[in-house]
Parts: C-alpha cells; structure tokens; sequence
C-alpha cells in the first residue's frame, strides 16, 4: 500500500513538473526543450569585419562571410599579384591546379598578396568552407 501511494506521488510530481516546463518555451517533439524554439540547423560564424564589398581593385579578391569568394572568377596579366582579402572568419587559398603558386594557409583579418608569374587557369577553393571556390585566369 505504501508503494502505491510513492509510486501515485512520484507520478503527480512528474506530471506537474512536465506542465510547468512546457508553459515557459516551444517543446519541439521529441528533440527536448528549447527555450526559444527548436534549433533550424547548423550555424556558421558570422564575419562581421567583411562584408564582402566590391573588390578594392580588380586585382582584389574578397573572402565574405557568405562563404564565397568575390569574384568568383578573375582574369590578369602574367606577373600580376592577387590580393586575397579577409575578415574576421579564417579562410584558405587551396590551388587544385598544377603549377599553381603557393597555398595560402588559414588566414583571417589580413590580406595576403599572391603573385602569378606564369600562363595558365588557376582554380583554388577553401579548405576550412569546400564550397567556396575560384579561378583565376593568367594571360
């Protein structure tokens, strides 16, 4: 009898307390409790430093917190530097194509000149963000 009556009260108590937390935020089902609503999906940082502008100089590529590079496409002269600008969020410059100069590592807050010496198609992307990608067309 004394058992019945514990198990009746742990039963109320749970009962209670399962009320009470639902009335203070959005229960998404079967994900658990979020005060503000259940999460949407994966976040990235957000760069706050560069908001992508227009490039400084035609020979300016910019890395935004849009995950991309701008522009996505350059063409130069042979013997023309890149300047690779970027914000607050680290980037790479990873060439994919043979001969390229050398890779830029991890880099935020800073710009970084890459000099281009010889003829060719140059395609390159970021390590950290596959997605963003490029190329740069020497003449």
């Amino acid at each position: 009898m004394r058992a019945n009556a514990l198990y009746i009260a742990t039963a109320i108590l749970c009962v209670a307390a399962c009320a009470k937390s639902s009335d203070s935020g959005s229960v998404a089902q079967g994900t658990g409790y979020y005060p503000g609503g259940a999460p949407t999906g994966p976040t990235y940082p957000t760069d706050t430093t560069n908001t992508n502008p227009a490039p400084a100089s035609p020979n300016t590529i910019n890395a935004n917190p849009g995950l991309a590079f701008n522009p996505t496409t350059i063409t130069v002269t042979h013997g023309t530097s890149i300047d690779f600008v970027f914000g607050s969020v680290a980037h790479t410059v990873t060439f994919t194509s043979a001969g390229a100069p050398a890779n830029v590592p991890a880099t935020s807050n800073a710009t970084v000149s890459v000099a281009f010496p010889t003829a060719g198609v140059y395609t390159y992307m970021c390590s950290i963000h596959p997605t963003m990608t490029g190329s740069i067309t020497v003449q």
